[in-house]
């Protein structure tokens, strides 16, 4: 797919050869030169989408355990779960408007895990309540640790995704042959 875009631009030199080739003989196959930094970027672009896919199937998986083992979450569980999907659907079609969308979901999950870390620590009622929720061998501070960890990683997907979407060129559904 990413290497087809360049052959476009390089199209009009080959298309010479080709013809020249095909006059000589109808059995030789021609051969399409490629320079390195394309065939580095395609690899790099290939690569890059093969995380995210990964990524967007174990949402999609997590999201899926969710639904059917605790019911309350179903909602918000089932908005994951079509996110994920289409995320995993832009990636495979290297949709720019797709990726943004799921970016945007992305970044909308991080906001709220901030919000909800910034009301455990700075909220007395919510100190109790989290604490009740779990055993009194609980430690408050690792479970403030592991949501600050949480929303870091979060944060480092959604940079990672950004930059996927940011290095993919923008093209145009008959310029897409195969991925």
């Amino acid at each position: 797919y990413l290497l087809n875009y360049n052959i476009h631009n390089q199209n009009n030199q080959n298309n010479q050869n080709n013809q020249n080739n095909q006059n000589n003989n109808r059995n030789v196959q021609s051969i399409i030169y490629f320079d390195n930094n394309a065939l580095d970027f395609a690899c790099r672009i290939q690569t890059q989408a093969y995380i995210i896919k990964f990524i967007c199937s174990i949402d999609f998986v997590c999201s899926l355990i969710n639904i059917l083992v605790y019911y309350y979450s179903f909602y918000k569980s089932a908005i994951s779960m079509i996110f994920s999907g289409y995320g995993y659907v832009s990636t495979v079609n290297y949709d720019k408007f797709g990726l943004a969308v799921y970016i945007i979901y992305r970044g909308g999950e991080v906001i709220l895990n901030m919000y909800y870390l910034t009301n455990i620590i700075f909220c007395r009622e919510c100190y109790i309540i989290v604490n009740n929720l779990f055993d009194s061998e609980y430690n408050y501070s690792i479970y403030i640790f592991y949501e600050f960890l949480s929303i870091l990683f979060n944060m480092y997907i959604v940079y990672y995704i950004a930059r996927f979407h940011n290095s993919i060129p923008l093209l145009l559904n008959h310029e897409i042959t195969s991925v």
